[in-house]
């Protein structure tokens, strides 16, 4: 299932809790302590200028054990948009004890044939649901990076408690050892640790508003045309041959008529078509975002986006066909269904996380409707002064002189699909024991994918 972002009000003051969905405003760290990425991430490539925060979303999946936040960022203007580094998404971590302990539980029992909530036991947006929020009082100073090499590639701290067969007597010794170890690094600190440099509370933002989720709700018929719109063109035809073949010959000469007289027999079911050069992507974009106009993100971990055009570099990037971009032109297939674009969909060529190889994976998109709920700083182009007043300027010079802020038809944000913490793959890195789980507990972030796609006319 798909959740719709919506915004949800302005927020009084932007000292929030971190693990608070929301739009706009300044970055929230997850703890007060860890180190934080450098300022540069959210300085633009192509102009040098600060980027804004678009959104900080608190999504937490229910097999980690840690608590998740995305941050996206984007240049606001218009001349950057889409090209590279002109927007950027970071992924946090930071254990939840608490649920980590549930966790190991949990994987230790046979596999529950309740049905799966939507976004399992942690909601999207919000840490207020069964997941208890650390506390910030008492986050771990300790030997994160080394116990971290101490264990990776390892299966030494896979004990009974992580559901393993047990192990000879030498491995199990030392694996005793090299726990001892990771409990002895937490009373170390780290000198190469890199220290925690403040962000320039002055940065350009938008005021901050509330970012609330609910599951997308799509019109029946809407959401049949589009799914099963092949079936029911191939049932028409089927009626329509049918209703053509009635008494008709074995050299399929028809003598058909109804009873006014009226011939039928050159008559058959005629498939819409869009108009020669039409995008079926846009019009399928526009049909979805239109049942719920005001959503300003949507989030599918795992997912398919929702393309705003299949005929750009972003499009070919996604898809399954290394060859001229078949998945991007307007044939006359159902290239706009469901089935089609599915097996055409693909993240292979996308960049693998330098972290643990794993590929790159949909999480959630910004759609147009974000830069009109945001209030974005305006930005012109210098280049755009003119002693002219306004209503003299026509052309090129009226176009320089208008708003040149960030557009965009959506922000595609992708990220490991391992979820992975450093390169650590579920719970088994963090050991058989308390002690070694916190030597994971400091904040940690990544730096994942994001494209975007430009509004086109």
């Amino acid at each position: 299932q798909i959740a719709l972002g919506y915004s949800d009000g302005d927020i009084g003051t932007d000292s929030i809790d971190p693990f608070t969905s929301k739009l706009g405003g300044q970055p929230q760290w997850l703890d007060e302590t860890s180190s934080i990425p450098g300022q540069s991430l959210a300085v633009c490539g192509q102009c040098n200028s600060t980027m804004v925060l678009l959104a900080q979303t608190y999504a937490p999946l229910d097999n980690s054990p840690y608590d998740r936040v995305l941050y996206i960022w984007a240049c606001n203007r218009r001349k950057c948009t889409g090209k590279p580094g002109a927007a950027s998404v970071v992924r946090a971590h930071l254990l939840n004890m608490d649920y980590a302990k549930q966790l190991v539980k949990r994987n230790q029992k046979p596999a529950s044939k309740k049905p799966a909530l939507l976004f399992g036991s942690r909601q999207l947006g919000s840490a207020g649901g069964s997941s208890k929020l650390p506390d910030f009082g008492s986050v771990w100073q300790t030997g994160a990076d080394l116990a971290s090499d101490a264990q990776e590639g390892s299966s030494l701290f896979a004990g009974p408690l992580f559901g393993k067969q047990p192990e000879p007597k030498a491995q199990q010794e030392t694996a005793l050892a090299v726990e001892a170890l990771s409990t002895d690094l937490g009373c170390v600190s780290i000198l190469d640790d890199p220290p925690r440099i403040e962000w320039d509370s002055g940065m350009e933002s938008a005021p901050a508003q509330y970012l609330a989720f609910e599951t997308e709700k799509i019109a029946i018929d809407t959401h049949i045309r589009e799914k099963y719109k092949a079936q029911i063109e191939e049932a028409l035809e089927m009626v329509a041959e049918g209703t053509k073949g009635k008494g008709s010959s074995r050299s399929g000469q028809a003598d058909s008529s109804n009873d006014d007289g009226m011939d039928w027999s050159e008559e058959r079911y005629e498939r819409a078509t869009l108009p020669q050069g039409a995008d079926a992507a846009f019009t399928r974009f526009t049909e979805i975002v239109g049942q719920n106009p005001e959503q300003v993100m949507r989030y599918q971990f795992g997912g398919i986006p929702l393309l705003y055009t299949r005929q750009d570099e972003v499009a070919r990037m996604l898809s399954s066909d290394a060859s001229s971009g078949s998945a991007c032109s307007n044939d006359d297939d159902d290239d706009d269904d469901d089935s089609a674009y599915l097996g055409k969909y693909s993240t292979a060529k996308l960049a693998a996380c330098p972290h643990c190889g794993g590929r790159r994976v949909f999480e959630c998109q910004l759609m147009p409707a974000l830069l009109s709920t945001l209030s974005l700083p305006v930005h012109r182009d210098p280049s755009a002064a003119t002693s002219k007043p306004a209503s003299q300027l026509v052309g090129q010079e009226l176009m320089r002189a208008l708003d040149l802020g960030l557009e965009f038809g959506t922000l595609l944000v992708f990220v490991c699909e391992n979820d992975c913490h450093g390169g650590n793959v579920g719970t088994a890195h963090l050991g058989s024991s308390t002690d070694s789980a916190k030597a994971h507990s400091k904040a940690a972030y990544y730096q994942e994918l994001v494209l975007v796609q430009l509004e086109t006319n």
